[in-house]
């Protein structure tokens, strides 16, 4: 809180201090007020810093306000700026699960090409392949997931799940 509450002073002082602006933002994100991460994340835009990080974190604070259309395209433009980064590919990927699932998997798809090891990755594809009835599909990404890590508990779960539905009990 003591931070917070010295950026904001600095940002009373002098409105226009980007850097303070974005720190505060990112102060308010992590308390979960959106609605003031992303009014200092858009001040520090206005004042000059843009970056990936910044569009990456306004985007996630929008879509944290359960307005996934609208953090879209802010991770499309953050894309814009660094097209191989794999975890904007993923947070893009998460905005669109409930507004355009193929394009979630092709985000997801994406974000794997970039970073192959990545659990969460392909356990996130795994649930939407699920969702989409994809189920031969999911379960190679939930083996997927258990060859990266043999401790994923909901891995595990959904697996066996699946297994389950398709009549594998003994597997």
């Amino acid at each position: 809180e003591n931070a917070r509450k010295a950026y904001r002073r600095a940002t009373e002082l002098a409105p226009d201090l980007a850097l303070a602006r974005y720190n505060l933002g990112w102060h308010y994100h992590k308390e979960w007020r959106y609605d003031e991460a992303v009014e200092e994340y858009r001040a520090a835009q206005r004042f000059g810093l843009d970056d990936v990080t910044l569009r990456r974190n306004l985007a996630a604070s929008v879509q944290n306000q359960w307005k996934g259309a609208e953090a879209v395209p802010i991770y499309r433009s953050a894309l814009e700026l660094a097209p191989d980064h794999a975890t904007t590919w993923h947070d893009l990927g998460t905005a669109l699960f409930s507004i355009d699932r193929e394009e979630c998997k092709r985000c997801y798809r994406r974000a794997l090409e970039l970073a192959p090891d990545d659990v969460k990755i392909h356990y996130e594809l795994a649930f939407v392949l699920r969702h989409n009835g994809e189920i031969d599909e999911a379960i190679e990404e939930y083996r997927r997931v258990l060859e990266l890590d043999a401790t994923h508990a909901q891995a595990h779960e959904e697996l066996a799940r699946l297994l389950l539905a398709r009549g594998e009990a003994q597997e």
